[in-house]
């Protein structure tokens, strides 16, 4: 017996898949070829089914790939592993470890933290954290924000930038974390924000 295949397709890799087909400078073509010239998603011989975990997501990918059945492409809300994502008992003082060495100590009058988790595109609305920040940090001295994640150099510089511009004092950049040190973020957080557009 063959083993079936489903693939998920996560939003980061249907936006490659989108930029490649609109020809973007910035996204050579090379994974939406590789696909097509494999025939992946050209019918449900090599894929017996897609997942997506938004539901406009569906038809951008049948944009992308448009032989393969719209019947076979489901949306399907993100789970989350609940032996890791639990109430760990982390206090924000637990936190000052996973700060940068020049961020060290300036948690010590923090009581509050509010967590920014994503990579650094536009679609995730990190602009709107820092601006959001700009404006509770004015009003309350014992809130920081921790902002989890990456991107491209280009983007790292231009969010960091904003914060330097908007002169956030506690927004903290942390770079990429695993599922353990988020786990132990969304414990000592009071506030998780996800500002995307359509995630």
């Amino acid at each position: 017996k063959r083993l079936k295949h489903f693939n998920f397709v996560h939003g980061t890799a249907l936006k490659m898949y989108i930029k490649e087909k609109e020809e973007d400078p910035e996204y050579p073509l090379r994974f939406l070829k590789l696909t097509q010239e494999h025939g992946v998603f050209n019918n449900r011989k090599l894929t017996k089914g897609i997942w997506v975990n938004s539901e406009d997501y569906i038809g951008k990918f049948l944009d992308c790939f448009p032989k393969y059945p719209k019947s076979n492409v489901v949306f399907s809300r993100i789970g989350v592993n609940q032996n890791i994502f639990s109430p760990k008992g982390t206090k924000v003082a637990d936190l000052d470890k996973h700060l940068r060495d020049a961020d060290k100590g300036k948690l010590a009058s923090i009581k509050q933290v509010v967590t920014f988790v994503g990579k650094f595109a536009d679609w995730k609305r990190l602009d709107a954290v820092l601006y959001a920040a700009q404006k509770y940090e004015a009003d309350f001295p014992e809130l920081a924000t921790m902002i989890v994640g990456s991107g491209p150099p280009e983007a790292i510089e231009q969010y960091e930038g904003l914060a330097k511009k908007l002169d956030l004092k506690r927004t903290f950049f942390l770079g990429p974390k695993g599922q353990d040190v988020l786990a132990e973020l969304f414990s000592a957080s009071e506030v998780g924000m996800f500002p995307s557009y359509k995630e």
